[in-house]
């Protein structure tokens, strides 16, 4: 068995060919997910909801600009509570869950 935190992965090399689980579906989650999930069994976990790519017909990232949230320190109330709810980024996976390449397993 091999464990390794996302912060210490590089590449699939480092990993044992076969079932990999990943706990937690941030980011760094759902991108190595994402990465491993042709050549492994991939199994991911994720305790809460993400949040959406689109409010209201414009990106996120075009909210966070203009409520300033792009700018927010980690210091700042608000950073704190972002950074404890880190929003994910992207949708690439949802495909590779869509066909099972990357099978999701909830909290609960």
């Amino acid at each position: 068995m091999n464990q390794l935190h996302s912060d210490e992965y590089r590449n699939k090399s480092q990993l044992v060919k076969g079932t990999t689980l990943i706990v937690g579906a941030g980011n760094s989650g759902y991108q190595i997910a994402t990465e491993l999930c042709e050549d492994f069994n991939v199994y991911l976990a994720e305790g809460k909801k993400n949040m959406p790519h689109k409010i209201l017909n414009k990106s996120i990232f075009w909210w966070f600009d203009v409520l300033g949230l792009s700018k927010v320190t980690e210091r700042h109330p608000i950073g704190k509570i972002l950074k404890k709810n880190d929003p994910v980024i992207g949708k690439e996976h949802k495909s590779y869950i869509q066909t099972g390449k990357i099978q999701m397993k909830k909290k609960g």
